[in-house]
């Protein structure tokens, strides 16, 4: 059987963008606007930096101000999942992967997912070093003799050219994707050559949300140092430095629900897309490469003989 490309996406007809607004919105709001009530409050009471003996007080005022940033990011992410998993790309894709995982349970055809794992794997690697070798003109059955050759032996070959050698070294260099059942029909993985998804959707998001705690911690840091100034003696400074912290509150709120909703209609729905495609690939295959029942049939019947000449 021919090897085709994995498509990354299942081809829907939905924008990502068209999202339900969850229920769960009207609450994150609530609690937005309460955060960002707390950093005024907090920002208001501002302190001297040349007094050291406040310091205590300002780095209070500093992890209360990173607790509100990181607070308000993880609050709209939470709320742009629940629009994510509201849109209908991500409603469809998911759809669809149901029906063919039940189409698949009910025909009882999933005992052969191992079986097609191994196939494509194979196949998967093979059309991957023949597209490396066509490049330099080599064919793969010219190839099949250099597999698993130590590379001082394939550079002493002298019927080779040095492209060709190099050709054949990196072809051999090139391992197997790794993929099994439970990547296909859990909904939780997916593999795909050159851009394996070892991380979840859900890692991805942990990551980001990691990557975003260390980023506001040094902008906190920064931001904390604009003023310094008592609030009993108010100036336009003072103004503009607390707008100035409570407008980084609320950009890292709308930066939450942003990838939160990224992570459900781009990495989701492409995660599951790859997890579709191979659903339908081996579909196909089973239908391509029926079980040999022929063999057992005739052995049933040989017993069958057997033990009528015994009675």
């Amino acid at each position: 059987m021919d090897m085709l490309p994995i498509s990354p996406t299942a081809k829907l007809d939905a924008s990502p963008t068209a999202a339900k607004k969850p229920s769960t919105a009207n609450s994150g709001l609530i609690i937005g606007a309460f955060i960002v009530l707390a950093v005024i409050v907090v920002m208001l009471a501002e302190i001297d930096i040349t007094d050291f003996s406040t310091l205590p007080k300002l780095g209070a005022n500093f992890f209360v101000l990173l607790f509100c940033n990181y607070g308000m990011y993880l609050n709209q992410r939470d709320n742009g999942i629940g629009a994510g998993k509201q849109s209908s790309i991500y409603l469809d894709v998911m759809s669809k992967y149901d029906e063919l995982k039940c189409k698949i349970v009910e025909a009882e055809i999933d005992y052969r997912m191992n079986e097609f794992c191994a196939w494509y794997i194979a196949n998967e690697l093979k059309h991957a070093r023949q597209s490396l070798l066509a490049v330099s003109g080599i064919s793969y059955a010219t190839y099949e003799a250099y597999i698993g050759v130590d590379d001082d032996m394939v550079e002493a070959d002298e019927k080779l050219t040095k492209r060709q050698k190099n050709a054949i070294i990196e072809a051999n260099s090139l391992k197997p994707i790794y993929l099994d059942a439970d990547m296909i029909m859990r909904r939780a993985s997916a593999a795909k050559r050159k851009a394996s998804r070892k991380l979840t959707p859900e890692s991805k998001l942990y990551i980001k949300s990691g990557t975003r705690l260390v980023r506001m911690f040094i902008s906190s840091a920064l931001i904390v140092a604009v003023s310094f100034e008592v609030i009993i003696n108010p100036s336009l400074a003072t103004l503009a430095a607390t707008a100035l912290k409570v407008l980084f509150v609320v950009l890292n709120g709308f930066t939450g629900y942003k990838e939160g909703f990224a992570n459900i209609t781009v990495d989701s729905v492409d995660y599951v897309g790859e997890q579709i495609t191979y659903l339908e690939r081996f579909i196909v295959w089973d239908k391509k490469n029926p079980v040999v029942t022929e063999f057992i049939s005739q052995k049933i019947s040989q017993n069958e003989i057997n033990c009528d000449k015994i009675q």
